[in-house]
């Protein structure tokens, strides 16, 4: 028996599935550390974190950044749903930059605003990261 070459992706948000294709491998953020998937991965489920997935398929590597989710692997097809994907190269560090500048700024009074003040940093700090170790500063 043949050994399987390619994996098949999946990635759904609330709206609609985002991307569909062939990968020779993937790289994701799971909740406990970065996971890499290659094809006849053993069945799994995980609880995805911010951060980036990385396909490489037959034309080089593609990056997106996920904002947490699902994944699952099972039978060469692995399935990550996630509240929002946007490829790396469509985010602009400046703006990324701004928006942190302006959520730092704003106050938050009840301990609700504060988690989702500190929840959306999180969120903006993982993405500038990625695109200064990507784009440079």
């Amino acid at each position: 028996m043949i050994a399987a070459t390619t994996l098949k992706l999946l990635v759904i948000t609330p709206e609609k599935l985002v991307i569909e294709q062939s990968a020779h491998s993937l790289q994701f953020p799971l909740e406990d550390g970065q996971i890499g998937i290659l094809p006849s991965r053993a069945p799994m489920v995980g609880r995805l974190s911010y951060g980036e997935l990385v396909i490489v398929d037959g034309e080089g590597k593609k990056r997106y950044f996920i904002e947490g989710g699902f994944c699952q692997v099972k039978d060469g097809v692995v399935t990550i749903l996630t509240g929002a994907v946007s490829d790396l190269n469509d985010l602009s560090l400046q703006s990324i930059k701004t928006e942190i500048a302006t959520i730092s700024s704003r106050q938050a009074e009840k301990a609700s605003e504060k988690s989702l003040k500190a929840q959306e940093l999180r969120r903006l700090n993982t993405i500038r990261a990625l695109l200064e170790r990507r784009f440079g500063s």
